[in-house]
């Protein structure tokens, strides 16, 4: 093992090559979590917070609980067997886990009917599952039908919420833990610079204290921000010009995310599939088809961003693979490394379908087989400082490292000697 460590040094060092990133693996669908039995699914979008790992599992009965990876193993969240807070029923959907400080938050309901109502939010921390806001809350005039999508920060929740009656269906709401929510904008609102109201919400996210949503109207697709004292403005729209040269305007918008502060997005443009940030009024190009990878492939498209902080992931297509998606990350201004994508093999098998989710020091990756009976599995790739630790080699593995580093010196002064 020694010996492989100093010939993947030895490499780095001469060829200027990073090594290949290890990815941990977490679980796969083989794996049953207590009380499960039979066939499962992995869910697509595991998150890492209090450092675990938690995702969820669709079961043979069409249930979907809340798991976590632990250094213990795994441990039941939320699923079938759990009580809901309050009720005498238990758990049968749980869905869009987020993490914020100390607490897992996510949407949870107690039944599967095609008449059911929608889910409610719940937090998690320290073995404790408590209910933060109960679907069919009162809301002015109307009351909430059910969430989209769920962001936390510090001590704001953000939700696509529907909202009945259908007049008011669906709106962006911050709801502040313990106090009442906030309407930020529903379909009667007529956004800055549109003469009609908006039709369709989607993909808000906190950055900071701001607020950051996609919205359509009749005529026009557009991000917006809402920031407290200053209402809506318009970030881009399709007259927005690309911060490349000669790339025209902006086409469509994507994923969003939050990197250290800075609002980050994909985008459509005439160049392609890009990812873009938005910082201080000014855009700037993340990453763009045509860019390089540490390994130098070229990109041809890049989509889909998620992370934390410094620790960006997102998918790519390269010339190089065949134009095949693969998982990438970034660490701040670094090139972007390739982690898994379609076509490498996992588990002794071929990666049909990939995904993946980041905080600021974990990015996880899920891979699917499709094969019947299907195969899943959840991948880490840890960084940070925890993650470039470099092993304590033994007097062996010095002594190798160091007579192979001389012969590396005498080999490259030779080099420039013959010159």
């Amino acid at each position: 093992m020694e010996l492989t460590l100093v010939a993947a040094l030895l490499g780095s060092a001469l060829l200027g090559a990073p090594g290949p990133i290890p990815l941990e693996k977490i679980t796969d669908s083989t794996i049953l979590p207590p009380g499960v039995t039979g066939t499962i699914l992995l869910g697509s979008s595991p998150d890492s917070c209090l450092g675990n790992v938690f995702f969820a599992v669709l079961d043979e009965a069409g249930r979907l609980g809340l798991y976590a990876a632990t250094p213990q193993g795994l441990t039941v969240i939320a699923n079938h067997t759990t009580p809901v807070p309050g009720s005498m029923s238990t758990f049968q959907r749980v869905t869009r886990l987020t993490c914020a400080g100390d607490k897992l938050f996510f949407l949870g309901k107690d039944d599967l009917g095609p008449m059911s109502g929608g889910s409610s939010i719940y937090s998690y921390a320290q073995g404790s599952i408590s209910l933060v806001f109960e679907v069919g809350t009162p809301i002015g005039s109307t009351f909430f039908e059910g969430f989209n999508s769920l962001d936390v920060a510090d001590s704001d929740i953000l939700v696509d919420a529907i909202l009945s009656p259908a007049s008011t269906n669906e709106a962006i709401v911050v709801i502040p833990f313990g106090e009442s929510p906030m309407i930020v904008a529903d379909i009667t609102t007529v956004l800055p610079g549109q003469t009609d109201p908006a039709t369709i919400y989607s993909r808000p996210v906190f950055v900071g204290a701001d607020v950051f949503f996609h919205a359509r109207t009749a005529t026009e697709v557009a991000i917006y921000r809402w920031r407290e004292g200053e209402g809506i403005t318009v970030i881009a729209d399709t007259t927005t010009p690309v911060s490349v040269s000669g790339q025209g305007t902006f086409v469509a918008f994507g994923i969003f995310a939050d990197l250290g502060g800075r609002f980050v997005f994909g985008a459509t443009f005439l160049g392609g599939l890009g990812i873009f940030a938005f910082e201080d009024g000014q855009f700037e190009p993340v990453v763009l088809p045509g860019d390089m990878t540490a390994d130098g492939a070229t990109f041809f498209s890049v989509s889909d961003p998620r992370g934390a902080g410094n620790l960006l992931t997102f998918a790519g297509r390269t010339q190089e693979d065949g134009l095949l998606e693969a998982v990438f990350v970034k660490e701040g201004d670094g090139l972007p490394r390739r982690l898994l994508g379609v076509g490498d093999t996992f588990e002794g098998r071929e990666v049909h379908r990939i995904a993946s989710n980041a905080d600021h020091r974990d990015v996880l990756v899920w891979a699917e087989n499709l094969e019947p009976p299907g195969f899943q599995a959840i991948y880490r790739a840890r960084f940070g400082a925890a993650a470039t630790d470099i092993p304590v080699l033994s007097w062996w593995g010095v002594l190798v490292l160091g007579a192979g580093l001389a012969v590396a010196g005498w080999w490259t002064l030779g080099r420039l000697l013959t010159q």
